[in-house]
């Protein structure tokens, strides 16, 4: 792959290709709307990777056990070398225009997208293959059936929490998520996990229905179409329009551009992100954990295990902060994405209205010739 020296200059010139060009580049676009959307949006997206689980034989082994009784060996532990090129052109193929063209996509959710020239399948059952899946037993869709109609709160609560955590609430009383840190280390593993390889989201520190949901099913032992769950996951990536949302899955998009033989030479390496340790998994912000010291009464010198503890404790209080700092830019993300939906929204009613209004108007023309003949 390409050093990332030359990233900036290669965004440039392939902008000033796309805004002097009247044709587009057919060996990277299914059509010239997604090579502009490409330049306009996707390429200005960060991507951000999965993450593997990086734990001892005698850490948390029911964390491997589980992997390995539901054949997840391949999905917990992403491929290296992935190109940020491919991830963007992967995505910009896959967005379904608003204005869509059925003459270059007669079913705007075919499960196609393009990488350099070649048509990639990123159906529920490619998904499958590709993460090498033991077939659904039953019914093929446990956990869609249960978000929807069997949610258990009470249960979930009680298992994936520590005692004394409650569901925050919305104005009318409904549980709507939980809070990161009152998660038990274990289910702060599988959240971590989740967040990256299956439900994708910006918001690290609070946990929504869904994703509580899937933690509990996977601690008790329940089967999760997550073949199904990524596939639609990848369309609602490749769907959002704001810039600062982040473009997920880059270690499945390559192995499906290895599987119909994508050259990948030239493209931008990413950054591995770390991996799902026992340390992260067991780190909270409780203040409790956090405290400084205090120097023994009656002394004037303290000894010097104060010393070590105070290091510690302000190392820990540095983390938390720098952790706070993300926090805040990732919430400032999520409110942008907001925004821009509900200008979206805005613009989609002034268009009706428009339309409304041209149509009274079409009728009271038609109206009005009608009773000038009479």
């Amino acid at each position: 792959m390409a050093s990332k020296a030359g990233e900036t200059s290669r965004k440039r010139k392939g902008k000033a290709k796309a805004s002097t060009s009247e044709s587009w580049e057919m060996e990277r676009f299914i059509s010239r709307v997604h090579q502009d959307h490409f330049y306009e949006v996707v390429a200005l997206k960060k991507v951000i990777p999965e993450v593997p689980f990086s734990l001892k034989k005698s850490e948390y082994p029911e964390i491997r056990h589980e992997i390995r009784r539901r054949g997840w060996e391949v999905l917990t532990n992403p491929i290296q070398q992935v190109g940020i090129l491919m991830v963007q052109e992967f995505y910009a193929n896959a967005w379904i225009t608003k204005n869509h063209d059925q003459s270059v996509n007669p079913d705007p959710k075919n499960w196609l997208t393009m990488v350099r020239g070649k048509y990639l399948d990123f159906s529920p059952e490619n998904v499958r293959l590709a993460f090498n899946l033991p077939m659904m037993q039953g019914d093929e869709h446990p956990y869609t059936r249960r978000v929807n109609f069997d949610q258990r709160l009470d249960q979930v609560l009680t298992v994936i929490c520590e005692e004394g955590a409650q569901w925050k609430r919305d104005s009318r009383g409904k549980p709507v998520q939980l809070r990161r840190h009152d998660l038990k280390p274990v289910a702060r593993g599988w959240l971590e996990f989740i967040q990256r390889s299956i439900i994708p989201t910006s918001n690290r520190s609070e946990v929504t229905i869904d994703r509580a949901i899937m933690i509990h099913s996977i601690m008790i032992g329940e089967e999760i179409e997550v073949h199904e769950v990524i596939a639609q996951e990848l369309y609602k990536v490749a769907d959002k329009s704001s810039t600062l949302a982040r473009l997920a899955f880059p270690h499945l998009i390559c192995h499906l551009c290895y599987s119909v033989g994508v050259d990948i030479e030239g493209d931008i390496p990413i950054d591995e992100d770390k991996p799902i340790t026992k340390k992260r998994m067991e780190h909270t912000r409780d203040p409790t954990h956090h405290e400084i010291p205090e120097i023994p009464q009656g002394m004037h010198f303290p000894p010097q295990n104060y010393w070590e503890q105070l290091n510690t404790s302000l190392g820990e209080l540095s983390s938390n902060m720098g952790q706070l700092r993300v926090e805040h830019q990732e919430h400032s993300i999520i409110l942008h994405e907001i925004r821009e939906d509900q200008r979206i929204m805005r613009e989609e009613q002034q268009r009706q209205g428009r339309d409304i209004e041209e149509l009274k108007h079409s009728i009271g023309s038609s109206r009005g010739r009608k009773s000038r003949r009479h």
